[in-house]
């Protein structure tokens, strides 16, 4: 029987609860969660259920320093990252943890030194490196000719960018860019490169009788050294719910969805169906950390570095209206 990897979890949150913890299950063959950590009790507590046998924190050095682990898992508001990614790495622990990077490239910089000095293996997981319907389009891209343009959407009817943490940016970094943004401009940037001239405008009137100093819409319009060009566009609070990824191509034209692929041309339209779990994409991320080299891992974070320069120029380029 082989050995299983000993893992802490840090931050048992709803996106913890709902993605993290039932991609663990799916790879339970190859881990065993030894520690679980949250500021909230009741978050203990409840994810002590499931992990009856694991140890109880609620201070993350402690559970870094107790506990004998091969990597943690850190799920937490963008703020508390740096300091507890950086603690990590330096005791010689691994981190697999969820997206951004970090509130801003100052900080993703000073943790992947952090990575690199102590050889400990980093990874940040874009669930969309993983869904069938972006990797499928990636790889039927050159079908329709020669890409000169695209129309990215990020639309969901709620979330809290209002309120609490997220509607700080000295605690988040930024709104929708930041937050929900990132998932898309991790597509963009893989299928056509760091864009070179970036504009930005947000807005923060949605939500009305809340101050709050992040953008809960936002455009942006991209260039890149190929020629191609594009506009990002993505809002909260309203409906309906949308993600779409549309390339313009000379052949033809692509539209990406989180669960169908469309492929349009002169002749005909195809529809190729495809089935993307969030959970079961974190699942495919974790195997890749925990199956794959230092210097494997360390490859994905400079892609990383740029989705963070980009957020960090699209905020420099204009100020919230």
């Amino acid at each position: 029987m082989k050995k299983k990897l000993k893992v802490g979890v840090i931050g048992l949150g709803y996106q913890t609860q709902s993605e993290i913890i039932p991609a663990l299950q799916l790879i339970i063959n190859d881990i065993e969660v030894v520690s679980i950590c949250d500021k909230d009790q009741q978050r203990v507590n409840e994810i002590s259920k499931t992990y009856p046998k694991a140890s109880n924190y609620n201070d993350y050095k402690e559970l870094i320093d107790k506990t004998i682990l091969d990597f943690v898992v850190v799920c937490i508001p963008h703020y508390l990252y740096k300091d507890i990614v950086i603690y990590s790495l330096n005791k010689g622990v691994a981190v697999f943890k969820e997206k951004p990077l970090s509130m801003n490239m100052i900080d993703a910089a000073l943790i992947i030194d952090s990575s690199r000095a102590n050889r400990v293996k980093l990874y940040t997981v874009v669930k969309r490196e993983y869904y069938n319907s972006y990797t499928k389009a990636h790889k039927i891209l050159k079908s329709i000719g020669n890409v000169y343009k695209y129309y990215a959407k990020s639309y969901i009817p709620h979330g809290n960018i209002y309120s609490g943490w997220r509607s700080k940016k000295n605690k988040s970094g930024g709104g929708v860019l930041m937050d929900m943004g990132y998932h898309l401009l991790d597509v963009i940037v893989r299928y056509f490169g760091e864009p070179k001239d970036i504009v930005f405008k947000g807005s923060n009137t949605g939500k009305r009788g809340y101050i709050y100093s992040v953008e809960d819409s936002a455009s942006l319009l991209m260039s890149h050294n190929n020629g191609i060009h594009g506009c990002f566009q993505l809002g909260c609070l309203s409906g309906p719910k949308e993600e779409k990824l549309e390339i313009r191509g000379d052949q033809g034209t692509l539209n990406i969805e989180k669960d169908k692929i469309s492929i349009f041309n002169n002749d005909n339209t195809e529809t190729i169906g495809c089935s993307s779990s969030g959970a079961k994409a974190v699942s495919l991320a974790l195997n890749f950390f925990i199956h794959s080299s230092y210097e494997e891992c360390d490859n994905k974070m400079d892609h990383h570095l740029n989705l963070m320069k980009v957020i960090d120029q699209a905020y420099l380029s204009k100020e919230i209206a």
